[in-house]
């Protein structure tokens, strides 16, 4: 099933690795991060270890709560997202507080529009799935956002003999560009 969805997990090295390559260490953190197919959370997690390392402890929660935001169609990755974070964050001052909470929504970013504020970077892992392997109920509103955003062939000799792999990351990545950045 989750291969059906493009869901594969990054490992915590990898994301971390990831984030120092796209915002190296001596520019200043962006003040808005979103991943917006988070998953558990680990691009997420990637920013908190960053930004702990960056900021005081004094103001490191209010930076993560107020600037890290994520998205994701499973209710379930979005809730071990959430513990994740919460873990993540329970040894910061301000711990005993009411926490402001994290920006974290069910949302499919192909189908859906969400209204926000545009964001300084946005920093995940698309999911990675050829169109075919799609569950059939959502790939109809793939293949149309793929299609108008000129990704996706519509008609020709590989479509028609079926030798045509789509994979679903690039439409992901440009519609989220698009529309939050």
């Amino acid at each position: 099933v989750r291969h059906r969805h493009g869901e594969f997990f990054t490992p915590d090295g990898l994301a971390d690795r990831v984030v120092e390559w796209t915002w190296p260490a001596d520019r200043p953190l962006p003040a808005r991060i979103l991943d917006p197919a988070c998953g558990s959370g680990a691009f997420l997690l990637a920013w908190v270890r960053r930004i702990r390392r960056q900021v005081a402890p004094e103001e490191a929660r209010e930076r993560i709560e107020a600037g890290l935001s994520g998205g994701d169609r499973d209710p379930l990755a979005l809730l071990a997202a959430r513990v994740n974070l919460r873990l993540a964050t329970a040894g910061l001052p301000g711990a005993g507080r009411r926490p402001r909470g994290f920006d974290l929504r069910r949302v499919d970013v192909v189908a859906e529009d969400v209204e926000v504020e545009p964001f300084d970077l946005v920093s995940g892992n698309p999911p990675w799935v050829n169109l075919e392997d799609v569950d059939p109920a959502r790939r109809g509103a793939l293949l149309s956002r793929g299609r108008e955003l000129g990704l996706l062939a519509s008609r020709g000799a590989n479509v028609i003999l079926g030798r045509a792999k789509q994979d679903v990351s690039l439409v992901v990545t440009l519609r989220v560009a698009e529309r939050y950045l």
